[in-house]
This record gives structure tokens, sequence and C-alpha cells, in this order.
């Protein structure tokens, strides 16, 4: 048995990991682009959608700061997911031009980029224009059943915009690199509870990294009414489990908020909004200072930033005490942090020990 592929861009080893989480430095960054999303999922926990643009933003020029600064605290590669579509936002993609400005400025400091998208928006021509940049494209897929995927994603006629960018990353190779270049993500919910061990095996056989995730509990999210509960969720993971280490020779440890990998970035990842305010994580809103007025030299100095990244540390309840904390590095701290404590339990997690 061996561990799952890991898609490019996100692969580091331990020791690169803790070098960053004790010396205050980067492994990724993350600056987003504006909430602006073509699609209203009912669990972002962004709360995108629509073209929101709030004033004040920044421009493509401190995007590029930002980039040039994380660069100089060790940052490998720049991470765009969690906020709004990327391909909704012109300092992503420049539709007149049909450019990549921050891919290729990234690019040009020799810095990879992971980019998480719907999907909807990648037209053939795109694929062949991203495929030969250094990104990795993680796209979106819940269901295969056309009413299921619309209902997830809060759009009618979605399930034919997803597939059509899915089917044109795949034609021009995307899934054809180790390691992998193409991830797809799905929300683990009860629309979706039943086919999702068909569509992890099919992923798996089209070398794509697949992304299954739990609902987070902040914006959108808070309301979500079709949340599956802890017992579903072991179940799941564990079929999953069995899937891989039957038709694929991979094994991990099963525990939430992912199938297949523990949740690490806040170690050596920092989220910049799209107004410069730096946060540990999308979901976790302790702002550490802003781009605008510190480095991020400056920033990842951050004594709160330092507890978290010494969670273990400061943790308490049944997570401090349990014996696997080595293997699922605390489950989702954003999830406990909107759930009010960012060092108390995961509530979704069912090892207690």
């Amino acid at each position: 048995m061996t561990n799952p592929p890991t898609i490019k861009g996100q692969i580091f080893s331990a020791e690169e990991k803790e070098f960053a989480r004790k010396n205050h430095t980067l492994l990724m960054v993350s600056p987003c682009v504006s909430k602006r999303c073509n699609f209203f999922c009912p669990f972002c926990y962004s709360s995108s959608g629509g073209r929101q643009i709030n004033g004040n933003r920044m421009d493509l020029n401190e995007y590029e700061r930002v980039i040039d600064e994380a660069r100089g605290v060790g940052a490998k590669t720049v991470r765009f997911a969690g906020w709004g579509e990327p391909f909704c936002d012109e300092f992503f993609y420049d539709e007149s031009t049909e450019s990549f400005p921050l891919i290729d400025y990234a690019n040009k400091l020799g810095l990879y980029v992971v980019c998480f998208t719907n999907g909807s928006k990648i037209t053939k021509q795109i694929a062949r224009n991203l495929v030969d940049r250094d990104v990795s494209i993680i796209a979106k897929m819940n269901s295969f059943a056309k009413s299921v995927q619309d209902k997830i994603v809060g759009k009618k006629g979605a399930f034919e915009m997803m597939q059509r960018g899915i089917r044109n990353l795949l034609d021009v190779g995307f899934n054809r690199y180790d390691p992998p270049r193409l991830g797809v993500e799905s929300i683990i919910s009860k629309y979706n509870y039943e086919e999702l061990p068909t569509l992890y095996s099919w992923l798996r056989r089209q070398n794509i990294i697949p992304y299954f995730e739990m609902v987070m509990h902040g914006g959108r999210g808070r309301h979500f009414e079709k949340l599956i509960s802890k017992t579903e969720a072991r179940s799941l993971f564990e079929k999953l489990l069995d899937i891989d280490e039957r038709e694929f020779g991979f094994s991990w440890f099963p525990v939430p908020p992912y199938v297949g990998f523990p949740c690490d970035k806040l170690y050596y990842n920092l989220v910049v909004s799209d107004h410069g305010e730096c946060y540990p994580c999308y979901g976790i809103d302790i702002n550490l200072g802003n781009v605008r007025e510190k480095s991020l030299k400056e920033i990842l100095q951050n004594s709160e930033l330092g507890n978290i990244r010494n969670v273990k540390n400061l943790m308490h309840g049944n997570c401090s005490k349990c014996r696997h904390h080595d293997k699922c590095e605390f489950g989702c701290r954003c999830d406990a942090y909107n759930m009010g404590d960012i060092y108390g339990d995961y509530t979704m997690c069912w090892h207690e020990g």
C-alpha cells in the first residue's frame, strides 16, 4: 500500500512544513480574487455569488506585490481558492485579451499555481492556454445527475457547464501528468451521499485527484440543511478507503474534513483577502494585519498566528487527548472556529481517543 497521490503544487515534505511553522515562513500563499461567482452554492462558507465587488479592493499591482513578498518568505505555490470564482475576475482571467495576469506573474517568478474553479467557464481555448502554464486545476463535480448537480450549486444548467469544462481539461491532457495536475472537488451532503463512492472510483480511474470534503459551518454553510451526520460521514470515509485499498493500492487514515489527507495548511499558508487583510485560513476571520500597511514578513510574526500554528499546545477537549492528532492535524480548525472555539473539538470527527 502507498499514500494516495497529491496534486502538483501542493506537494511539500514534512520537513518543509515544520520549517515554515517554526520559522514564520510560507510554502503557499492564497490571494483571494473578488467574491464574484456565477453560481450560488447553498453551503458556500465565503457567501460568494453574483457580481460582488466591494470598494477599495486591491489592484493588480498590489496582488503582484503580495506574490512577490510571499516568494521572499519561502512560498513555492500561489493558490486561488475559496473566495469567488477566479474566472469571473479580470485579474485572474482577462477575457478581453484571453490572458491570465496573476498566473503569468507567479510563473515568471518561478512559482507554481493551484486554482480551484467550478469549471463552468473553461472553454477548449482556455484549457489549451492553461495546460502550457505551470498550473494545476481543481474543478468541481458533485453528482452525475443533472438535477442534483444544479441544486447543489444553486444554478439551473450548471451540470452541462461543469461537465463541459472538465471534458475540455481532459481533452488537452490535464490528467495525463505525473504528479497529477487535475483534481475535482466534491462537497459531501445528503444530496449526493449515495453516489459518492461511484464518483470517487471514476475520478481515480481518470487519474483525477478527488477532493471530497465536509461542509464547513461558515457563511451560508451555517444554514445548509443537507448536512450528513457523523455516523454517515464515518461510513462514507470507510467505504472510500476500502475502494482505494482494493482497487488502487492506496491507504490513508480516515478522518474529516477531507477524504484521503489531513488539512495542515494552517502551518504554511496565508490567505490574503481582496482588500489586503490576512487570515490564517479562509474560514477563520481573525485579521492578522493588512498588506497595505505591513509586509507579509511582519504579518507572519503576528502572535495569534504563532498560536494557531502551535495549535497542539493550546488544544482542549477530546481533540487534545486524541492519540491520532499526528495523522489528522486536529481536523478542521476553521469549522471549530465557526462553532465557537478554534482550539476546541472538531465536532464532525468520530475518533475519541
